[in-house]
């Protein structure tokens, strides 16, 4: 595995474009949530690329890689604020509890109650 500048993304050594990237290059991953807290681990990429990436892996049906890189972005400080959402429908796909499931949406309310408005 290779990582590279923020404009585009590496897997299994080949470089795609941000709006190359193609989930079935994911297929020999048998860790998701290992993969992509390596990624996001060691690269912070651009708000963009990580929605085109999600974007690509959702429309793929690789919902376990979309749970997997939503939730490596968060832990690694990268959130945006549709991850909570997109996690949540990813997680209902997947089958996950719905317990699993109201917790991601918790958790949602509870970061915006913590940001500070100026007014």
């Amino acid at each position: 595995m290779q990582f590279c500048s923020p404009n585009c993304i590496s897997v299994d050594g080949e470089l795609e474009k941000k709006n190359e990237f193609k989930a079935p290059l994911l297929a020999n991953v048998k860790n998701p949530q290992a993969f992509w807290n390596e990624y996001f681990s060691k690269r912070k990429p651009a708000p963009d690329v990580v929605n085109d990436l999600i974007f690509n892996l959702h429309q793929s049906g690789k919902h376990e890689h979309v749970i997997a890189a939503i939730n490596a972005a968060l832990i690694n400080n990268q959130s945006q604020p549709w991850m909570y959402d997109v996690l949540a429908l990813s997680m209902e796909i997947a089958g996950r509890p719905q317990q699993e499931i109201q917790r991601v949406l918790l958790s949602q309310y509870g970061l915006f109650r913590r940001v500070s408005f100026p007014f």
